[in-house]
């Protein structure tokens, strides 16, 4: 991955561990803590995405937040102003604007996920 790519907070999966929020970012290295608690330093082209799925966005959304679309059978509305697709196809979701009019983005990842929001919303998601 790339330094760029990613925000302190954002999960990313080091070795066999996911769910690894970034505590810091240097050039070529993360700064990361494990889910029991531990901090740990790794380089940039050690750790990897975590692709974004159904589990994910239930994982940072209740199911109050969560609305399956009518339209789309693999549309999810989220927040109420954007609609995601699942693109089988290809393997990321589709983001567009609740009303269908205006494509925003493709999301791949969950810290894309999570970069998209922020940038949206300028709050961090937390899991749920």
């Amino acid at each position: 991955m790339k330094a760029n790519e990613l925000r302190v907070t954002n999960f990313v999966q080091y070795k066999n561990l996911m769910f690894i929020p970034v505590l810091f970012i240097g050039y070529d290295s993360v700064e990361l803590v494990t889910p029991r608690g531990d901090t740990i330093t790794a380089k940039l082209d050690e750790i990897n995405p975590i692709f974004l799925n159904k589990e994910w966005l239930l994982k940072f959304h209740s199911v109050d937040e969560i609305e399956i679309s009518v339209r789309f059978p693999n549309g999810i509305t989220i927040y109420d102003r954007f609609l995601l697709i699942w693109k089988e196809e290809y393997e990321f979701w589709y983001v567009v604007t609740a009303d269908h009019k205006e494509y925003l983005t493709k999301i791949e990842f969950v810290h894309e996920y999570q970069n998209f929001i922020f940038a949206l919303t300028g709050q961090e998601l937390e899991l749920k």
